[in-house]
Parts: C-alpha cells; sequence; structure tokens
C-alpha cells in the first residue's frame, strides 16, 4: 500500500508524447511533451534536468527531508489552465515552457523558478497538506518563496547556464511577482494572507492571486531573515515530520516554530499574515531640529497604514549624494510611526544627500516614498545607482505612484525612458517598457496622446536595437518592445517580410506573431492574412496568437465575431479566450468599440450561465475596459457593482477588480490630462 494522498492532487496524463529519462541521487527523472515539440524539447533537456537536479540537492539539504514520491516526472502538457499543477511525482506545466523561439534569460529564469516551486510542493502542501483552503498560502506562499530563493543559489553547480539564471531570480521576483502582488493589495478585494475564512472551494479559488504567491513569499523572506535559517527550518522539519502523509492548519506550522526557538511568532503573523494592506514607507533627511524627538535632525523613517496596523519593518536604507555615490547604509528596524535611522545621527554627519530610499534591498513589502526630495531627484538619480534592487525599488515606486495619481503620468514616461536608457539589466528594461505601452500609453494617457507616447517608446527601443550586441537578449527585448509600440506599418511589414532585420535577430514563430499582431491592431492585415500566418504555426501557440490578433483588426465583423466568443456558449480553449478578452478593447480604437461598452456590463456577467472555474473570472477582468477610462464609463462600472443582484464570487471580484484599476485612471486622467 501506498501514504495517502490528497485527492485533489491525482492527475492521468496520456497522449502520444515524446519522453526523456535521466536519474539524480537515486530518483527517477523524466520530461515529456508531445510529439509536435519534441525537438525544442530536446534542446533545453539538459538545462531542465540540470535545474531539476539542482533543486533536488538543496531542498533535500536544506529540509533534512527526501522527496518521498518516488519517481519524478515533468510533463509540458496542452490547454492547461493553470501555469502548473504539482501532482506528486507527475508535475503537470503549460507547454507554453517549451520554447519553441528564441528567449531571454528573464524568461528562462521564469521557467526555473516554476520548475523550484512546483517541486518545493512536494513538501510544501503535497507531504503535508492544508486542512483547509482558507490555509492556501501555506502552499503557494512557501512554494513562491522557496522557488525564488532556490533559483537564487543555483550558482556553483558545475551545470551550465544556471549563474546567470541565480542572478535574475529576486530581481524578477521583485520587478513582476512583487508588482503583481501590491496592485492585490490595494484594491477591493484584498484579503491577510493566512486565514481568509473560504466556505467554498469556488470561494478560496478566487484567492490563487497576488496576494498569496507574492505578498506571502514577501513576507516568508522576511519572517525567515528575522527568525534565522537554522530557526527557520528547524521549525519546518518538525512540521514535516510530525505531520507527513496528512493535514495541517497554520497553528500547527507556529507550534512547530516555537519548539525550534521562535519568540512572540503569534503576535508578528497577527500584524503580518492576518492583515491586509500595504503600508507607505518614506525616508527622508531632515535639517537640525526638524527631527520627531528631543534628538532632532538627522535621517528619518516614517511609516503611514491604511489600517493603523503597526507591522514591524527591518529594511535597509540607502543614501545618495547628488552625483549617485552611496554615503549612507544601514538596517533599521521600524515598529511605530517613524524611527531614526540608527548611525546616521544629525543631518551633518553624513553631508547633504540628494535621495534616500527605504528598503534599499527590496526586503519588505510596502510602497516608498521620497519626502520633500520628491520625484526629481528620483529622475535624476535613477539612472546613475548602481544597485539593481534599489533601482528596482525606485522603478516599482514610479508604478506605484502613477496607480495613485501622485505621478504625472508624462513625467513618469519621461524619467523611465531616460532612466531605461542607461539600464544594465534587460529584464527591468522588458518589463518596464511594456508598463511603459501598456498603462502610461495606454489606459493613463487621453486617446489624443497615445500615438505621440507610443512613438516615444519606440524611439528609445530603436535606438537600444542599434547598439544592442546582434543575437542577445538585449536585441530580442528592444525589438519586442518596438513591435510592441511601433505605429509605422511599412517598417513592421518590412520585417514581417524578412527585410531590413537587424543583425543575429531571427525572424521565428514568437517574434512573427509580434508582428503579425500589432499590424493587425493597425489594420494593416485582413483576416486572409491572419489564416495564412496560422497555417504556418498550427500549434496551440499559434492559436492563441491568431485568436488575439483577431480581436484586435478594428474590423466591425471582426468585432462581433470576437463579441460572440466572449459571450456565447462554445468550446474555445481558455487561453483563445483570454487572447480574445486581451485584444477586444484596443486602446487606439475607441469609437469602434464605444458601442460594446455598455453591452460589456450588462452582457459579460451573465457568462456564469455557461463559463465556470478560472476562466469565468478570467475573461472577465482581462476584457474589462480600462483603456475606455472616462467618468461615464466608470459610472457604468460602478453602477454594476453597486445592484442588488447575485453574482458569481468570480465575476463579482472580476468586476469590482476592474472597476478599481478603471476608477485609478478616471482619477488620474482628471488630474493631469485634462479629462
Amino acid at each position: 500500500a501506498t501514504p495517502p494522498l490528497s485527492t485533489y492532487l491525482m492527475t492521468l496524463v496520456a497522449g502520444p508524447y515524446r519522453s526523456w529519462y535521466r536519474s539524480h541521487d537515486g530518483i527517477g527523472l523524466g520530461i515529456h511533451c508531445r510529439a509536435a515539440l519534441a525537438d525544442h524539447l530536446d534542446r533545453d533537456a539538459d538545462e531542465i534536468f540540470g535545474i531539476t537536479a539542482a533543486c533536488f540537492d538543496r531542498y533535500h539539504e536544506l529540509f533534512e527531508v527526501r522527496y518521498p514520491f518516488g519517481k519524478y516526472d515533468q510533463v509540458f502538457v496542452p490547454e492547461f489552465n493553470a501555469g502548473a499543477m504539482e501532482n506528486p511525482g507527475c508535475v503537470t506545466f503549460r507547454d507554453e515552457f517549451v520554447f519553441r523561439s528564441a528567449v531571454t534569460d528573464a524568461e528562462r529564469t521564469t521557467r526555473a523558478m516554476v520548475i523550484a516551486h512546483e517541486m518545493a510542493h512536494m513538501w510544501f502542501g503535497d507531504l503535508v497538506t492544508m486542512a483547509w483552503w482558507d490555509d492556501l498560502w501555506l502552499n503557494e506562499s512557501f512554494a513562491e518563496y522557496m522557488g525564488y530563493r532556490v533559483c537564487a543559489e543555483l550558482t556553483d553547480t558545475g551545470r551550465p547556464g544556471l549563474a546567470e539564471l541565480a542572478e535574475l531570480s529576486w530581481l524578477e521576483f521583485g520587478l513582476h511577482r512583487k508588482d503583481w502582488g501590491r496592485v492585490a493589495d490595494q484594491a477591493p478585494s484584498k484579503h491577510p494572507v493566512a486565514g481568509n475564512g473560504s466556505e467554498t472551494a469556488a470561494a478560496a479559488l478566487a484567492d490563487f492571486d497576488g496576494i498569496s504567491y507574492a505578498k506571502g513569499a514577501s513576507v516568508l523572506k522576511q519572517l525567515a531573515a528575522h527568525l534565522g535559517d537554522e530557526v527557520f527550518f528547524a521549525g519546518l522539519r518538525r512540521h514535516f515530520e510530525r505531520h507527513r502523509f496528512g493535514n495541517a492548519e497554520f497553528a500547527d506550522l507556529i507550534e512547530a516554530w516555537t519548539e525550534a526557538g521562535a519568540v512572540d511568532l503569534p503576535g508578528w503573523a497577527e500584524l503580518w499574515l492576518r492583515t491586509s494592506g500595504l503600508d507607505t514607507l518614506t525616508v527622508e533627511q531632515r535639517p537640525d531640529g526638524a527631527g520627531s524627538d528631543a534628538t532632532g535632525g538627522g535621517v528619518w523613517l516614517s511609516r503611514s497604514s491604511p489600517d493603523g496596523a503597526r507591522r514591524p519593518h527591518t529594511v535597509r536604507v540607502a543614501g545618495f549624494d547628488a552625483a549617485g555615490r552611496q554615503r549612507l547604509a544601514e538596517q533599521v528596524t521600524l515598529h511605530g510611526d517613524a524611527v531614526s535611522v540608527v548611525g546616521a545621527g544629525a543631518a551633518g554627519s553624513v553631508g547633504p544627500l540628494a535621495l534616500v530610499v527605504a528598503d534599499s534591498s527590496d526586503d519588505s513589502w510596502a510602497k516608498i516614498r521620497f519626502g520633500v526630495a520628491g520625484w526629481s531627484a528620483v529622475a535624476d538619480l535613477l539612472p546613475r545607482i548602481e544597485a539593481a534592487p534599489t533601482r528596482v525599488v525606485l522603478y516599482n515606486a514610479v508604478r506605484d505612484a502613477v496607480r495613485d495619481a501622485e505621478l504625472d503620468p508624462d513625467h513618469a514616461l519621461d524619467l523611465l525612458l531616460t532612466a531605461l536608457a542607461a539600464e544594465p539589466v534587460g529584464l527591468v528594461t522588458a518589463e518596464l517598457l511594456e508598463f511603459a505601452t501598456d498603462k502610461l500609453a495606454g489606459s493613463y494617457a487621453r486617446p489624443a496622446d497615445r500615438s505621440g507616447r507610443r512613438a516615444r517608446i519606440a524611439g528609445l527601443a530603436h535606438r537600444l536595437l542599434a547598439t544592442a550586441e546582434p543575437g542577445s537578449d538585449a536585441q530580442l527585448q528592444a525589438a519586442r518592445a518596438g513591435i510592441a509600440a511601433g505605429d509605422d506599418t511599412d517598417w513592421l511589414c518590412a520585417w514581417l517580410a524578412g527585410q531590413r532585420l537587424p543583425n543575429g535577430l531571427l525572424l521565428d514563430a514568437e517574434l512573427r506573431w509580434a508582428l503579425v499582431t500589432r499590424l493587425a491592431a493597425l489594420g494593416a492585415l485582413s483576416a486572409a492574412d491572419i489564416d495564412t500566418e496560422l497555417a504556418r504555426d498550427e500549434s496551440t501557440a499559434g492559436m492563441v496568437h491568431a485568436a488575439r490578433a483577431r480581436a484586435m483588426r478594428p474590423d466591425p465583423a471582426a468585432k462581433q465575431a470576437a463579441w460572440a466568443l466572449l459571450t456565447e456558449p462554445g468550446q474555445r480553449p481558455a487561453y483563445e479566450l483570454y487572447a480574445t478578452a486581451e485584444g477586444f478593447f484596443e486602446p487606439g480604437q475607441p469609437e469602434l468599440t464605444a458601442a460594446y461598452l455598455p453591452r460589456y456590463f450588462a452582457e459579460l456577467p451573465a457568462t456564469a450561465a455557461h463559463r465556470h472555474g478560472w476562466a469565468l473570472g478570467a475573461v472577465i477582468l482581462k476584457s474589462f475596459p480600462v483603456a475606455a477610462a472616462s467618468p461615464s464609463v466608470l459610472e457604468l462600472a460602478e453602477d454594476t457593482v453597486a445592484e442588488e443582484r447575485v453574482l458569481e464570487p468570480a465575476v463579482r471580484r472580476a468586476l469590482v477588480d476592474g472597476t478599481d484599476s478603471l476608477r485609478r485612471a478616471v482619477r488620474s486622467l482628471q488630474r493631469y490630462g485634462g479629462l
């Protein structure tokens, strides 16, 4: 008889799969994909096996509990609703992780993290399973934290290609995952990390979000630093041994940590895990006499909280002079509302500082602001700051401030384009240029301003492209950014025809689809052109790209067909629906899509009659007309949310969160765009 498994962890995978096998430390390893993708996976098999083996070694070292499920298969499957699933011994991944085209190190880092994340679930979730869904975070926050932590430690393994992934791991977490979580933690649907009281599995499913993943992982990162690795992992080992092949609750884990030496953990957990919302940390240099107590002056770290909770923050504080040189580096713990930065003393002790940055190592969970120094100092110094984590903190502060209507999106665009012209980390450049295109030149811009802002973004992308090394990450990222922001159909069509391509840039399947999608949105391709492109690439990914391109075409018949897919019963795979949803309210087509705005709020909620699970809420949220930001559309949205009718939890949450995003865009446009 085998040990028991939780019922939700059962899976069956069958089909014409190709397989690769290895073994490591007595564990049989397998990776599998559809035969049509075999050549692509074959190129990456050594890397995937290498990451898997290195992760097993590290988890065994940290947990001191061996992997408990025999062999370990990883299967890349089509039309999978989630990114991956931690079935014991048979992990399933969306087969988009089988890279068919050129990818960046950032994308390889994401795949490595997902591999490490799912493997962490073999202990968190599979060996010890939460008793009920209100402890969902015991699965996802731990797997998220351990996945990034272990990926960041994949150095000196002797396996080629892993060291560069390790260097990007925490940067990707800070820039991408934490931003996702911060948005969720400020939305009306925000919830505590732990103990959300989900009465049904369907309600719990809605909490697979940036709070359960990114915020929970950030909090655990702080906890590990607070307890120290010895106590942190000793408690986990007790937990695994005590509850192996069974269920446990959060209180059981607290008990294990307390037995291992943790002090006052329930109080810490109450503040960080059972409250919701995002504190704001501000650090600034004050002149003598301006301090908040008798010591006066110096560098002060202060906090504001949306709920009055005094969550403790242990952060590093960095201060920079006018030349961008770091003159201050101190670690400080904030328990109250303000604290003098230890070691800084009076203002004269470190000299005048042009900018002081709270949480300069990106360790805490908070919004960051800059007091009297303001955004001019950030704009001036950001390109000259050497530490990549500090730059990530500043970039995230810019995004937060735009969403809070504290920073003019046009000024934010200038700031980002100036900084990104000198940004040495391609992952950072790609993420921020995407934000600039989607938000600063999209929903946070008046329709009349969008073309001009896109031109500025495309201009930087072309300058970066001209200086990038052939075949490099930087070249691919600049090409993608230029395509996404580009309005020059002659140039885009030339590239699609294989003409005028920079040396080293390969026109592969994914780059072709990027060109097709943008040209379709600009009205330069017909439905027949998209069908021709799909005939070149009849893969699952090709079908998704084609669905997005069709929905983006500025043609009444194309919009009508896309609307039918979004609102009527059908059998299309979820990711084709998602792509259609994302492409429908194209920012450059306000007149064409205006008639669909009232229909969206009248018809999309009714799709609960024939659509279920993740797809129900995802289609509604992904198609939410944020690009049509205006007071009248906001009124439609708020009236819909306020209606006294029963809505499925996924529908209500999607409408509430979409309305919040719309409200933020309207507020910004009213303040800075003359709306």
